[in-house]
């Protein structure tokens, strides 16, 4: 589909023509898009895009921006056509095999830099290696395990660790519901599939048709992961560690409030954003 017709004209009526089509579409966030497309893909400055207003991009250029735009209107995420997701600061490869990061993700690092830093951590369920990675370059830990049941998932976590040159991470492919862990760790940190097979058939489109089904839902009440933590946490967590697990809005404070007390843990809740219950860090 031919969006932007011309290279002829100026960037700042290019970047004018693609919001249009973009709002068009109800994406509300296409001027703040266009320009991380144009930052990212095709390495044009922000300073650029702001000064250089009649700036022309190449016919190369305009295909690529054209091709952006027509996944962009079938719905694809912006983060997956870029294979760009941002967390914590920090840029990090993705593809269909890992979840896009979150900011209310990044809780779970703003918790763990309170209480840092650890010797020994592990992030269960490492997707991208975000969270492994961000605990690496904050100074959060010292040595640090990221694992995953995916293979394809654990790939990018190693790429995205040799972008940033990380040295204190050793990846695992692991079930974690299947196998014992034979180390304990001053700090666990997951973000489990936590979305129920029934509120997973309700997802929007953009993240069902797109977003790995695996790292979404355990296939059943979103609930699994915390009953296994809950049951197993002292297997793998030392006396005086620390866990720090987010939630889904669905599972419910009340729920996975029971499930830690139930074993003689005691959750610390902390509210993303929004005001919604996100993190539960877990204490002995």
């Amino acid at each position: 589909m031919e969006i932007i017709k011309s290279n002829n004209i100026g960037l700042h009526d290019i970047i004018k023509q693609a919001e249009e089509k973009l709002f068009a579409a109800n994406i509300s966030n296409a001027q703040k898009e266009i320009e991380w497309f144009l930052n990212k893909k095709l390495s044009i400055s922000l300073n650029q895009i702001i000064i250089n207003k009649n700036h022309k991009l190449s016919q190369k250029d305009i295909i690529q921006l054209n091709k952006f735009i027509t996944q962009r209107l079938k719905g694809k995420p912006f983060q997956y056509i870029l294979n760009l997701g941002t967390f914590y600061g920090y840029d990090f490869f993705i593809n269909k095999h890992t979840l896009i990061p979150r900011p209310e993700t990044e809780l779970i690092i703003d918790i763990a830099k309170k209480h840092g830093p650890y010797n020994k951590a592990i992030d269960i369920g490492t997707g991208s290696g975000n969270i492994a990675i961000v605990l690496s370059k904050e100074n959060i830990a010292k040595d640090i395990d990221a694992i995953d049941i995916s293979k394809q998932a654990l790939d990018v976590a190693k790429y995205n660790g040799s972008q940033y040159n990380i040295k204190n991470i050793n990846y695992f492919q692991l079930d974690f519901l299947m196998n014992d862990i034979a180390q304990k760790y001053d700090l666990v940190v997951s973000n489990p599939p936590y979305i129920s097979n029934a509120e997973y058939k309700k997802l929007e489109e953009h993240i069902k048709f797109y977003e790995p089904k695996i790292a979404l839902t355990d296939g059943k009440n979103g609930l699994m992961f915390y009953k296994f933590f809950a049951k197993n946490l002292n297997k793998i967590l030392k006396p005086k560690g620390k866990a720090i697990i987010e939630i889904g809005i669905e599972n419910t404070k009340i729920k996975i409030d029971k499930l830690f007390l139930d074993n003689n843990y005691h959750c610390t809740w902390h509210k993303d954003l929004n005001g919604n219950y996100r993190v539960c860090e877990v204490n002995q």
